[in-house]
């Protein structure tokens, strides 16, 4: 598509995909859909993009997105092999060096896979129905345990109060992303609403009064089609890197 073209070879450690041409919006369309089902079928992919063209420095965010959409670490590791640079150098620009390992030649793929990125995110759809603030506890439960946060109990308030905000004053939640960085646990709920929420809460108990206790900071984004509740609940507690 768009002369973009991949080879994938099944190896023992790892998928190698080869991919040569140039990075476009229509191609890069196709090319996520593939990497992201090599994520999510066997986890870890290595991929050359030594002799990939980068038309529009946006589009190497498909990496990134891949990654999240696969589940982020430790299910879904990705490594680019990049020994010419045009890779790297827009990846750079749009600041995703911290989501996906680059590195300049293939012999140093395989440790880089065992490497956790220095961002992770995980995004999940949502049921709407009254069961998604359980199902989001869940969520953030397991990427605890797989992340090695601490503070797990904290950040299920926090989730379960954000989604059940939106089930209960914004049609439902749609979705949830999960960010953890050297800044802490950022958790962001989708919903269908552009109403925003008041920053400035009231006497009355109120579910945002605890995410706004629990959390360092906490804020909404509007969207045309709705918007999205973020609260960032902790610190990177020490020795919490894989």
């Amino acid at each position: 598509m768009d002369d973009l073209t991949w080879v994938i070879h099944d190896g023992s450690d790892a998928v190698l995909v080869t991919v040569r041409g140039p990075f476009t919006l229509r191609s890069t369309v196709a090319f996520g859909a593939v990497l992201r089902k090599l994520l999510m079928d066997r986890g870890r992919v290595v991929a050359d993009v030594s002799d990939v063209h980068v038309l529009r420095r946006a589009t190497v965010v498909v990496f990134a997105t891949a990654l999240t959409h696969a589940g982020g670490w430790p299910f879904a590791r990705l490594v680019l092999v990049d020994t010419v640079g045009r890779v790297a150098s827009a990846l750079q620009a749009v600041g995703g060096t911290a989501e996906v390992w680059l590195v300049p030649e293939p012999d140093a793929a395989p440790a880089a896979l065992d490497r956790r990125p220095r961002r992770i995110r995980r995004t999940t759809d949502l049921p709407l129905t009254a069961a998604a603030p359980a199902y989001a506890r869940a969520l953030v439960r397991a990427a605890c345990a797989d992340w090695s946060i601490d503070g797990v109990e904290d950040c299920c308030v926090v989730v379960n109060e954000l989604v059940t905000n939106a089930v209960e004053h914004a049609g439902g939640a749609r979705g949830l992303l999960l960010t953890y960085d050297h800044r802490g646990l950022t958790i962001s709920v989708q919903d269908g609403s552009t109403i925003l929420p008041s920053k400035t809460l009231g006497p009355q108990p109120s579910g945002l009064r605890l995410v706004q206790e629990l959390s360092k900071s906490w804020g909404a984004l509007r969207h045309d089609d709705g918007k999205t509740v973020w609260a960032s609940v902790l610190p990177t507690p020490e020795g919490g890197r894989s």
